[in-house]
């Protein structure tokens, strides 16, 4: 970038204005408390960085601590002053908060929509703006999807991405399972209605996509009883027919999923494998663990039924619409067949 900072100083907090094109749509609460108790206790030790704009100072990077400065009520803070253009802050505000993974899909699509359109010659395609970011094109394409295709309702509902072992917060839901309720129900009341539903529960994301189905399937039917329906019922895997004899000869003992069906999948439970007979095999699980796909071994490929790392690849892109990404965190469920 052409602009340079220059050392810090100190700037009273009441000329400082929040930046206009932060990406995020909103700041939790509980973050906030707590940044704000430790700016009481210790001060503001790592400055925030401001540009001048309509006579007074906005915030370029460091929002939060900004927002917790107020709250905690302190009159100055530690800053580093320089010219920024506005394509410039959206770039830095992108790259500092995807770094981190502190916005969530919908956050982030906004800002890439604002870059591609305002900054053409740096960024003529995603592909070009994907590279920058360090993500697939993939990814960016779907973060710029929840931007444009979700309802605002739709929007308000999507959750950052989670900490790993983490749960979604009551009230929230991913990324995935918004698009896929955009997609497959038509009524925006019913969209709504589904998702709210579905976050009030904090239904696992696999759960989700079954209660989407059978909402789809049985329109008549009141959303909560589907949901009682899928979430009451004791714990399933669901794999493919062809899986069943290698599940019993013992040769695949491992399954790699985007998320959880059930919060009750975890060492030491017992669940039941499914295909279109349920409950054909009692499983017992020995470990539950996240990784990305790009991580995935020739050993893991065998574990999931005795396929070359290619040939995992391909059963995973005949499996999953979306196609094997790089990027995906999944979960790699170990299992033995329980007596």
């Amino acid at each position: 970038m052409k602009s340079t900072a220059r050392d810090f100083e100190t700037v009273p907090l009441k000329k400082i204005k929040p930046n206009h094109l932060n990406p995020r749509l909103e700041f939790r609460k509980e973050g906030l408390d707590d940044l704000s108790a430790s700016l009481e206790r210790v001060g503001m030790l790592e400055p925030i960085l401001l540009r001048r704009l309509n006579g007074a100072f906005e915030v370029v990077v460091g929002e939060r601590r900004y927002r917790a400065a107020q709250q905690a009520g302190l009159i100055e803070v530690p800053a580093i002053i320089a010219n920024y253009t506005d394509e410039e802050v959206i770039e830095m505000n992108l790259i500092e908060n995807v770094q981190r993974d502190d916005l969530n899909d919908v956050e982030k699509g906004r800002s890439c929509i604002q870059l591609l359109e305002t900054a053409k010659a740096k960024y003529p395609n995603s592909a070009a703006l994907a590279k920058k970011l360090g993500v697939s094109p993939k990814t960016l394409n779907f973060w710029i999807q929840t931007a444009r295709d979700l309802s605002p309702a739709l929007q308000r509902m999507v959750a950052s991405t989670p900490e790993r072992g983490d749960r979604l917060p009551r009230g929230r839901i991913t990324s995935s399972v918004a698009v896929r309720i955009a997609r497959q129900v038509p009524e925006k009341e019913r969209q709504v209605e589904l998702a709210r539903a579905i976050a009030d529960r904090q239904v696992p994301t696999l759960a989700a996509r079954e209660v989407l189905r059978k909402v789809v399937r049985e329109p008549q039917k009141p959303v909560e009883r589907v949901i009682r329906e899928v979430v009451e019922a004791p714990p399933e895997l669901p794999f493919r027919l062809k899986h069943a004899e290698m599940m019993k000869t013992g040769k695949k003992v491992q399954t790699s999923r985007k998320g959880l069906p059930d919060q009750g999948i975890k060492p030491g439970a017992v669940v039941f494998a499914s295909i279109y007979e349920p409950k054909f095999l009692k499983l017992r699980v020995r470990s539950v663990e996240r990784k990305k796909l790009r991580e995935f071994t020739a050993e893991d490929a065998e574990k999931e039924g005795g396929y070359t790392l290619p040939e995992f690849r391909k059963v995973w892109n005949d499996i999953h619409e979306e196609g094997w990404d790089d990027d995906q965190s999944v979960y790699v469920i170990s299992f033995e067949v329980a007596t």
